[in-house]
C-alpha cells in the first residue's frame, strides 16, 4: 500500500509528494483544499467526475458508497481516505468549490473517531487498489453472479393498471428460449404481488395477475431453461394501508431529529421500519421464506437496500448489516441478492446493484451532467454485478412502475434508451432491457445484445 500521510488536528498544511494540501477539522466536519487539482472523483451516483465548471449543486449528489475522494493533480492522483473507527459511521460531501488553482471540499464525518489520510498514486486504478488493500474484507457470502442479460417486466403499475401478468411472464420465457437467450438471463418483476409499492411486507401471488399456480408455473418454466426470476421487495418499507402491523410507529425509523421517516413520493405511501428491529426481521423473513417455498426464487431484489441517508442515525447502517447477515444465513439457496444503492458497508452481503443517480432514475436530485468516473466500477466491479435502474428507459414506448417521464419525453424514447444503454456499457453493467410484450416481436434481440 502507498505511504499514507495522516492529518493531525494541529496541522493546517500537509505536503504529499510536492502537492500542497490545506486541511481543517471541526468536530464532525472537515474542509480540505488541494492546490493544482483539476478534477475530483466522487464515489457518489455510481461514480462521477467533477471538473472546474463552477459551483457544484452538492444537494444533487447522492451519498458516498465508499469513503474515498480522489483528486487529479498534474498527472498524479491524491487520495483522501476517510477512516471511521466506528464501522457504522456515515460520511457525506456537503460542499464543493472550484477555486482558481485548487479544489475545496467540505465533508460531514461520521463521528469524532474519524481520521483522514492522504496519499499519492500514479492512477485511479492504483488509488482504488491501495484503498481496498487497506480496508476490511467483506464476509464473502455471495459471489458475482453469472448473468449475461437482464429483462425488466413491469406488472402491476402503482396507480392500479395491470400492464403485464403472469401469463406475460410465461410468454417472455418462451420468447427468450425461442431466441436462444434464456441461459444466464434474469427477469426482474416489479409490481409482481400488488400495485407497485403496495402490500409490503406481505408478499404473495396476486389473483388479479393470474394467481399462485400460474406464477409458480412461470418461475418453474423459467428455471428449466436457465432463467432466474427476481421479484421486487422492499427491505424496510411497510405499506400502512394494509393495517398489518399494530403500533408500527413504535418500530418506525426516526431521523436525527426524532421524526418518523417514510416514502411520500409518486407511488404509494410507505413507512420505513428500523431494519435492525427483531420483530420486523421476523415478519420480513417469514414472508420471504413463504415465497421461496412456493416459487423457488433464486434471486431477490430488496429495494432501498443500502440507502444510508446522512439525515438518518448511524444505527441504520448497523441494523442493515444485521438484517442482511441474517438474510444470508437463513436462506442458503439464494444465488442473487440485489439492492438499490452501492455501499461498502454491506460488502459480501449482496452481489447485484442498480446503477443509481442518472436522470432517468426519476428523482429531482439525480445528477449525471458530469462525466462518469470509474471509481465505483473499480472498487465494486470484481465482486458485484451492475444492472440498469428501475427507471431505465425501454427501447420502445411503454408504461413503467417507475421512471423519469420528463427525461423520456424530452429526449424521445429511442434517444433516452440509447443514453441509458451507453452508460450501462461504459460501467460494465449487465445489459438491461425494459420489456413491453406488446412490442417484443419488433425487437431484434440478438442484434441488440451484440451491441
Amino acid at each position: 500500500m502507498a505511504e499514507c500521510f495522516p492529518y493531525h488536528e494541529h496541522q493546517r498544511l500537509i505536503d504529499v509528494r510536492g502537492h500542497r494540501i490545506s486541511a481543517t477539522r471541526n468536530h464532525l466536519a472537515a474542509k480540505v483544499k488541494i492546490s493544482r487539482a483539476q478534477s475530483v472523483h466522487l464515489p457518489c451516483n455510481s461514480g462521477i467526475k467533477l471538473e472546474k465548471t463552477g459551483q457544484i449543486p452538492v444537494s444533487m449528489i447522492g451519498p458516498m458508497s465508499v469513503p474515498l475522494v480522489l483528486f487529479e493533480c498534474d498527472g498524479d492522483i491524491i487520495s483522501l481516505r476517510i477512516v471511521n473507527h466506528d464501522p457504522y459511521a456515515n460520511n457525506k460531501v456537503t460542499d464543493l468549490s472550484f477555486l482558481d488553482n485548487a479544489i475545496e471540499i467540505d465533508l460531514s464525518l461520521g463521528n469524532l473517531k474519524t481520521d483522514l489520510y492522504f496519499s499519492s498514486q500514479a492512477s485511479i486504478e492504483e488509488a482504488v487498489a491501495a484503498f481496498k488493500n487497506g480496508g476490511e474484507p467483506g464476509i464473502g457470502k455471495y459471489r458475482k453472479p453469472d448473468i449475461e442479460r437482464i429483462f425488466i417486466l413491469d406488472l402491476w403499475l402503482p396507480e392500479g393498471e395491470i400492464y403485464h401478468n403472469y401469463l406475460d411472464l410465461t410468454e417472455l420465457v418462451k420468447l427468450l428460449a425461442k431466441n436462444r437467450l434464456a441461459e444466464k438471463s434474469l427477469v426482474y418483476i416489479p409490481g409482481w404481488n400488488a400495485p407497485y409499492d403496495t402490500g409490503y411486507p406481505f408478499y404473495k401471488a396476486a389473483e388479479a395477475l393470474g394467481g399462485r399456480e400460474r406464477l409458480a408455473d412461470a418461475v418453474n418454466r423459467a428455471a428449466s431453461c436457465g432463467i432466474s426470476v427476481m421479484p421486487h421487495l422492499n427491505f424496510w418499507g411497510y405499506d400502512t394501508a394494509t393495517n398489518g402491523i399494530a403500533d408500527y410507529e413504535a418500530i418506525q425509523m426516526k431521523n436525527k431529529k426524532g421524526e418518523p421517516v417514510g416514502w411520500n413520493g409518486d407511488t404509494n405511501k410507505l413507512a420505513y421500519i428500523d431494519p435492525g428491529n427483531s420483530a420486523w426481521q421476523e415478519m420480513m423473513f417469514e414472508n420471504i421464506a413463504s415465497i421461496l417455498k412456493d416459487y423457488h426464487f433464486k434471486a431477490l431484489y430488496l429495494d432501498q437496500g443500502g440507502c444510508f441517508d446522512f439525515n438518518l442515525p448511524d444505527s441504520l447502517i448497523e441494523g442493515s448489516v444485521n438484517y442482511f447477515r441474517k438474510l444470508a444465513g437463513d436462506f442458503d439457496d439464494l444465488d442473487v441478492i440485489g439492492i438499490e444503492m452501492l455501499t461498502d458497508k454491506l460488502s459480501g452481503l449482496y452481489n447485484l446493484c442498480q446503477l443509481w443517480g442518472m436522470p432517468w432514475c426519476g428523482l429531482d436530485f439525480d445528477y449525471v451532467q458530469a462525466p462518469v468516473s470509474p471509481v465505483c466500477k473499480l472498487f465494486f466491479g470484481q465482486d458485484i454485478a451492475f444492472m440498469g435502474h428501475l427507471g431505465t428507459p425501454g427501447s420502445l414506448p411503454g408504461k413503467y412502475v417507475w421512471t423519469s417521464n420528463p427525461f423520456i419525453t424530452s429526449n424521445g424514447t429511442g434517444k433516452a434508451f440509447q443514453k441509458a444503454w451507453d452508460y450501462h456499457k461504459q460501467m460494465g453493467a449487465i445489459p438491461s432491457l425494459r420489456v413491453d410484450m406488446r412490442y417484443m416481436e419488433r425487437i431484434d434481440l440478438h442484434e441488440l445484445f451484440r451491441k
